[in-house]
């Protein structure tokens, strides 16, 4: 039989300690600034922010 009580606290304290580890940050933000800046380049470019209906 495969060994859950042996593997989930590993997944579990594996999660966790992704959200405390200053890099995972520094990740997301630098998703977050390129996803600002293409809204941003959208915007200018249409006119009008993205995924907005014209009604």
């Amino acid at each position: 039989m495969f060994p859950f009580s042996q593997l989930l606290p590993l997944i579990v304290t594996t999660l966790a300690s992704v959200f405390f580890d200053p890099l995972f940050w520094v990740v997301i933000l630098l998703v977050a600034l390129q996803y600002r800046r293409m809204a941003v380049a959208r915007n200018e470019f249409f006119g009008r922010a993205a995924g907005r209906f014209p009604w």
